[in-house]
């Protein structure tokens, strides 16, 4: 991705924005017709899609601010699902913890410690996109998708994935002149002025 342009990174953006969306109402359809494990597959798919585009709006902002830039390590994360996943899970955290901050309402605080579990165990979430589509081996049996996956916990990450998209949706879709906007912000912020994500964990998981 180092000899591209900002308008293509863009582009990408917008694509993968988009093909986000596509894998969830495909994810919808699967599940008003009770295959909750294919559904659970496009969900955790979308979700991380979402992953790849906050990959590369960090990747834009970084090159606005004319920072340097390990596009290797980039490279890497782009296509590792483990690191998407956990970009989102992070992404929808940080909405939520500022809006606990200012609301008391309880189904926030639990939606939050639902995502901390889900950050704590990331491996966990790769096993089941995995048990989603392929036949498995678990205490002397052979297991099949439509047994591992239930219809709680495929409509559970429909849902939770459909914030993450609502959430992204408010920086796609927009000219360079907004990033750059966003770029010069972040240069005026204070050092540490952001949410620290490990006392956000820490505090929440204390108080469940």
């Amino acid at each position: 991705m180092q000899n591209i342009s900002d308008k293509i990174i863009i582009t990408g953006i917008k694509k993968i924005f988009n093909n986000a969306g596509n894998l969830l109402n495909e994810a919808k359809i699967l599940l008003s017709n009770k295959c909750y494990a294919r559904a659970y597959t496009l969900s955790q798919l979308s979700l991380e899609e979402c992953g790849k585009i906050h990959l590369l709006i960090d990747l834009l902002i970084g090159r606005i601010n004319k920072e340097t830039i390990n596009y290797k390590k980039l490279m890497e994360k782009f296509y590792c699902h483990q690191a998407k996943t956990e970009l989102s899970l992070k992404l929808v955290l940080t909405f939520l913890s500022q809006y606990s901050l200012q609301n008391s309402d309880k189904n926030v605080k639990k939606f939050i410690i639902d995502y901390i579990n889900k950050l704590q165990n990331l491996k966990t979430q790769d096993n089941l996109k995995n048990e989603s589509l392929y036949v498995g081996f678990q205490n002397g049996i052979f297991i099949t998708p439509p047994k591992s996956i239930s219809r709680k916990r495929a409509e559970e990450i429909y849902s939770n994935v459909k914030i993450l998209h609502v959430t992204t949706s408010i920086v796609v879709g927009k000219p360079l002149s907004f990033y750059k906007a966003i770029a010069n912000a972040q240069k005026t912020l204070p050092p540490n002025c952001g949410i620290d994500m490990q006392n956000v964990i820490d505090g929440f998981s204390q108080g469940k």
